[in-house]
């Protein structure tokens, strides 16, 4: 279950356990809204949008799409993320709310706005 704690986006086991934050940190002012997926070769992803622009922090800063896994169905989660699209590499200003979809031919959709 995820859960938005004085701007952290915090994730809480079916116990009620946090077993992740993702905390803001130098060039990321905060994280915002996510979406989870089981891969299907074990892993889970949470993509997310991850904002990185220090001088103005509202939803028109600069955002890409990071992601991060769990390799043991959520109990933990990688410290390091990826980043699946920059705004810059999309003619945009940030990419953010992302949603994540299995196609019926098993491809994972990536939409965002």
């Amino acid at each position: 279950m995820k859960q938005i704690i004085h701007g952290k986006v915090i994730y809480l086991s079916a116990i009620g356990e946090i077993v992740h934050e993702l905390l803001p940190g130098k060039n990321n002012p905060r994280n915002s809204e996510g979406a989870f997926l089981d891969i299907g070769d074990g892993r889970i992803i949470f993509a997310y949008s991850m904002f990185t622009d220090n001088e103005y922090v509202g939803d028109f800063g600069r955002a890409s799409i990071a992601a991060i896994y769990s390799y043991d169905k959520g109990k933990t989660w990688t410290n390091n993320h990826d980043i699946l699209a920059k705004p810059e590499s999309n003619d945009v200003i940030n990419l953010m709310s992302v949603s994540l979809l299995r196609m019926l031919n098993g491809d994972i959709g990536f939409f965002t706005w």
